[in-house]
C-alpha cells in the first residue's frame, strides 16, 4: 500500500476486495500476494454491480476491511458486488462440472477441451460475488442458457439442487441457501464451497455418482471438496 494514502481514506468505501492466485504486486515495494479492489466515496454507489474482476481469494484479506465490506438497505442483507465471473470447474480426477437442463442437476463427466466448449454454456458456471462481514468472499453460483438461468442452493435436508432464475440483487435472511463462502486450499492451487447455511458443509462430487452435492466436511483435505477451475468466456 502506498505510505501516502492514510489506512481511513484508502480502505473507505471498498465494495469487493480479493486476493488473486499466484498474483504478485511489483508496485513500489510491495511483496504481498496483489490486492484488486474497488474505491468508492459512497458506500450505496459502492453496491452498485459496477465491478468488473477476475477470480480473486480472500485468504489474506486484511481484517480492516470487514466492516466496511457490507451495505444495508431495508431488510437486506447481502448485496450484488461486481458482475458475475464464468468459470469451468473440475474436480480432483479432472472430470468437468456438466449441467443437466432436463435433471436439473450438475455431474461431473470426462470431457475433452473440444467436449468442454461444445457443451457450452452447460460447462460454464457463473460466480456472483455479495458484499458481506464474512472473512472470506460469499458468492452464489449459476448456469445460463440463452433464454434461462438456474441458480444453485441448499436445500433443508443439506442437499443441493438447480432452481429456475437469476441471481437476486439482494440476499435477505431467507435466501442465504444460495450462498457459498469461497476459499483458496492452503498448499493447493485449489479452491473450495462451504455452504453459507450449513457450515460444516462442502460442495463435493459424490465419489460413486460423480453429482455434485452438499458433504460434511472431516478432514480439511478431503479431495471430492477441492476443485481446481479455468476462467471462459461466457457463450
Amino acid at each position: 500500500m502506498n505510505s501516502s494514502v492514510s489506512p481511513k481514506t484508502h480502505w473507505h468505501g471498498i465494495l469487493s476486495s480479493f486476493v488473486e492466485i499466484n498474483a504478485l504486486h511489483r508496485h513500489e515495494g510491495q511483496s504481498r500476494v496483489g490486492i484488486k479492489m474497488a474505491i468508492v466515496d459512497d458506500c450505496q454507489e459502492g453496491c452498485a454491480p459496477e465491478v468488473d474482476c477476475s477470480l480473486h481469494f480472500a485468504n489474506t484479506m486484511e481484517t480492516g476491511l470487514r466492516e466496511d465490506v457490507c451495505c444495508f438497505s431495508g431488510e437486506a442483507l447481502f448485496k450484488k458486488a461486481g458482475v458475475p465471473i464464468c468459470i469451468v470447474l473440475k474436480n480432483s480426477k479432472e472430470k468437468v462440472l456438466f449441467f443437466k437442463k432436463k435433471e436439473e442437476m450438475a455431474i461431473f463427466e470426462e470431457m475433452s477441451d473440444g467436449e468442454i466448449e461444445g457443451n457450452a454454456p452447460w460447462t460454464q458456471f457463473m460466480l456472483q460475488y455479495y458484499g458481506c462481514d464474512s472473512p472470506t468472499p460469499l458468492v452464489a453460483i449459476s448456469v445460463r442458457g440463452r433464454n434461462e438461468s438456474y441458480h444453485l442452493t441448499c436445500k433443508s435436508d443439506k442437499e443441493v439442487q438447480f432452481k429456475e432464475g437469476d441471481f437476486p440483487d439482494n440476499i435477505e435472511d431467507k435466501d442465504k441457501d444460495i450462498l457459498f463462502q469461497l476459499s483458496k486450499v492452503i498448499g493447493y492451487n485449489k479452491i473450495k464451497f462451504k455452504s453459507f447455511l450449513y457450515p460444516e458443509h462442502y460442495l463435493a462430487c459424490e465419489e460413486d455418482s460423480n453429482k455434485l452435492v452438499l458433504k460434511e466436511e472431516f478432514d480439511s483435505e478431503e479431495a471430492s471438496t477441492m476443485f481446481t477451475y479455468v476462467t471462459c468466456k461466457k457463450k
